[in-house]
């Protein structure tokens, strides 16, 4: 038997087992749509998220050689979704329950056990503790740079939802002049932010800064090449995450209740983004052209009245509000994620010491 991944598989003495890392949309496009397979200009509709079009789906997926080795990578584990023995996602019912519902009452896909939001256990402890709010974490997440923990001393001395989060994830890259117009857009805001400035974030170089912009944002911005976000979305001072919209981010925000405007790269990232604009309705996207991209350059402009709009919006802050809570109550004792995932641990040492 065999445990099969999105990115491979592993040969186990065991039930077969599927795991979804994103959202359970993509199992949705894959399964349900037979995608990568479709006509490029054909838009479908997907139950729980009719808003989508096909420009939204993952660019993973939207790859239609059958000889191209992206066509072979994303379809090699989904040819067993339909006799897996789980189907294990990081999400939470309450999250994607129409798209969940289609999936195991139209097509039959009963397996389908959602675990998430699966983040580090000192944070689900934390969350099942009901602890303070700013605490730290002293969790084993892996961490790809050293990360500075003095921007939470740092946030300190701000105002509840006063402060702008950047980060952009560790893959996506940018040019010297858009970061220099996300530079002057947040300038213009008047809002303190803190940004994470990774090493390699302009095309493998680190990013610089004129003397005299970080003269004049001296009081109000913080750079870091590397944060605990985890701490940082969950300090009090946090009002707004400009964000890539990876699904780990995104997740991460949502279970937290900071609202976010999204930038996508790649991959899941374009969907993710457009759910939290028009699905959850806890953010907006910063490009409204469905068309753009990161290489597209956006400008100081359009950067500080996305800005602007995100920390000043009331209803994205209930909105948050409303999915933390949800997040929150699937984590906690009879919730929805902790029940199955004692389902799912019973279920498997019933297999193991058979």
């Amino acid at each position: 038997m065999e445990i099969v991944t999105l990115f491979g598989r592993c040969t186990l003495s065991m039930c077969l087992l599927t795991f979804q890392v994103s959202c359970i949309l993509w199992v949705s496009l894959i399964f349900s749509l037979h995608l990568p397979l479709l006509i490029i200009d054909v838009d479908f509709s997907i139950p729980g998220a009719t808003f989508l079009k096909t420009i939204d789906f993952n660019t993973f997926v939207r790859c239609y050689d059958p000889s191209d080795f992206m066509f072979r990578f994303v379809t090699g584990g989904f040819d067993t979704l339909d006799r897996s023995s789980w189907i294990i996602l990081n999400t939470f019912q309450k999250l994607e329950h129409e798209t969940i519902d289609y999936l195991v009452n139209q097509k039959k896909l009963q397996t389908l056990l959602p675990l998430g939001p699966i983040l580090p256990l000192p944070f689900i402890n934390q969350i099942k503790r009901n602890k303070d709010k700013d605490s730290t974490h002293d969790d084993d997440a892996i961490i790809l740079w050293n990360e500075n923990k003095d921007c939470l001393t740092w946030l300190n001395q701000f105002k509840p939802r006063s402060v702008l989060y950047v980060s952009f994830g560790s893959l996506a890259l940018l040019s010297h002049h858009q970061i220099e117009e996300i530079a002057l857009g947040l300038e213009a805001t008047g809002y303190p932010f803190l940004w994470v400035t990774r090493p390699n974030l302009i095309h493998g170089q680190s990013p610089s800064f004129n003397v005299d912009f970080l003269e004049r944002v001296k009081d109000r911005a913080y750079f870091v090449d590397w944060a605990p976000q985890l701490d940082i979305l969950s300090h009090t001072s946090v009002g707004g995450f400009f964000t890539h919209g990876g699904w780990n981010s995104t997740l991460e925000a949502i279970t937290i209740g900071v609202p976010m405007l999204g930038w996508p790269y790649f991959s899941d990232q374009p969907m993710d983004c457009k759910c939290i604009e028009q699905g959850w309705q806890v953010g907006l996207r910063l490009q409204d052209d469905d068309n753009a991209t990161m290489e597209t350059l956006v400008s100081r402009n359009v950067i500080k009245a996305k800005v602007e709009q995100l920390m000043t919006n009331k209803t994205f802050q209930d909105k948050a509000n409303e999915w933390s809570l949800l997040a929150k109550e699937a984590s906690i004792e009879d919730g929805s994620s902790s029940n199955n995932f004692l389902s799912f641990v019973e279920t498997l040492k019933s297999h193991i010491f058979m």
